[in-house]
């Protein structure tokens, strides 16, 4: 059985055997209503005006508590919409005086947008009404979520499954309420950021958008200036959890940082980079959270960190990708350069050279070096090394440019050193790949 990768790396469908080529849907161009007054303006002042706007209504911002699909009851600092709705929009604070970010979630149905198919202006994304969330409904949602999940482990237990009709309850419930897990994720993920690389935003933006509610999409992607999430079909419940938010996110970070072309080495490059966000954004959201070492349990969060992709909206699979054992997977991905489950990184009819498996062997890269030093650590020198690398980087670039930022202390050499190696990225090895 092939399943579908959850990632579409950055504007493409990876559920596809080639690329999707997105149109310019009509209303996503300037000279729409919404974009009127913005008219003979610059792009700077355009996004400055838009940011003006949603700064202005920060005086109905609160903080409130909103129960999620896959994270349990979160607080949620947005807009007050009154009568027990919450619109998901919010205002992040910028690093050290930059600005700060706008940040919003928009339900595609409500909006009959397509972004599966249709390339939108980020402009006009920036206009359009948020998403709406009921405080009730979602209590509600948390109750069938529990209520459901109980009954299917019982059924499972004993060879079964849910019966169709309790099994549609549940996703219908996880769509409606993973709009606040998107949400959520989103703004925690830009205290990550700017804790763990100094960055204000993925792009050069004041604005974060993530789109949802995309029906029957068994995927979630990077569309060149925002986050789009499927409800999943077959194979995935809504694909809205933290690993996979930080992992399209991370996609955004990694297209502004490196520009990694998404084919052959450098598109496995920006898979593992992807990957290493989300799991360590992951790690840094149940840390935050769960640590509870001022004793204090009322703000913890469901679920736990760990080395897995995928692991919590899996509908027909376990999990997608396994970090620590890359070999252990739905679709193995190598762990060792070159060796077992490698791909052809010139066949670019194959899922564009192998992206979503050779990422395999910079996964367990990471996973090494996180051994020995501790994921922040092991974080902070792959950040270095992707400020380094370049559109054509290859997995030699890497590997060359990640013992440079560790060449002056001698215990970040070894610790690297041990990585590559054990990711088959010796000294002596070359390239395979002809970019």
């Amino acid at each position: 059985m092939e399943v579908p990768y959850k990632c579409g790396g950055c504007d493409h469908n990876t559920g596809a055997s080639k690329k999707l080529i997105r149109k310019s849907d009509p209303r996503g161009v300037t000279g729409v209503s919404q974009l009127k007054s913005m008219v003979g303006l610059s792009q700077e002042q355009q996004k400055h005006a838009i940011y003006e706007t949603h700064a202005s209504q920060s005086a109905g911002y609160k903080t409130v508590k909103v129960y999620s699909a896959y994270l349990g009851e979160v607080d949620l600092n947005v807009y007050d919409a009154g009568k027990g709705y919450v619109a998901l929009q919010t205002l992040v604070p910028g690093l050290d005086g930059s600005p700060d970010i706008f940040v919003k979630a928009v339900d595609v149905q409500k909006h009959a947008l397509y972004p599966d198919k249709y390339q939108y202006d980020i402009r006009y994304l920036a206009q359009v009404q948020p998403t709406f969330i009921d405080i009730q409904k979602a209590a509600d949602n948390a109750k069938t979520i529990e209520l459901m999940k109980a009954q299917k482990k019982v059924a499972e237990l004993s060879g079964g499954k849910l019966n169709p009709q309790d099994q549609k309850r549940l996703h219908t419930a996880y769509i409606y309420n993973n709009a606040v897990d998107i949400h959520f994720n989103t703004c925690q993920y830009l205290h990550f950021l700017h804790k763990h690389t100094g960055k204000n935003n993925v792009t050069n933006s004041n604005i974060l958008l993530s789109m949802h509610n995309v029906a029957r999409l068994d995927n979630a992607f990077w569309a060149g200036n925002y986050m789009v999430y499927g409800n999943g079909n077959n194979t995935f419940y809504p694909l809205g959890t933290s690993d996979v938010g930080g992992h399209e996110a991370g996609h955004g970070l990694v297209q502004t940082v490196a520009g990694l072309k998404y084919q052959g080495h450098s598109g496995a490059l920006n898979e593992s980079f992807a990957d290493v966000l989300g799991v360590c954004f992951e790690f840094f959201l149940y840390y935050k959270f769960n640590n509870n070492k001022d004793g204090n349990t009322e703000d913890d969060i469901d679920g736990k960190s760990d080395w897995l992709i995928g692991e919590d909206s899996g509908k027909r699979v376990e999990y997608l990708r396994n970090m620590k054992d890359p070999t252990n997977a739905q679709q193995p991905q190598p762990k060792i350069y070159r060796g077992p489950y490698w791909m052809d990184p010139n066949n670019k009819s194959r899922d564009f050279g192998g992206v979503h498996t050779n990422s395999g062997v910079g996964n367990y890269c990471f996973y090494l070096l996180s051994t020995n030093l501790g994921w922040e650590k092991a974080l902070g020198l792959f950040w270095e090394c992707l400020q380094q690398l370049g559109p054509n980087s290859s997995y030699i670039d890497f590997r060359d440019y990640l013992k440079a930022v560790a060449a002056k202390d001698p215990v970040l050499k070894d610790a690297v050193k041990l990585a590559l190696y054990g990711s088959g990225l010796t000294d002596t090895v070359v390239t395979d790949w002809e970019a």
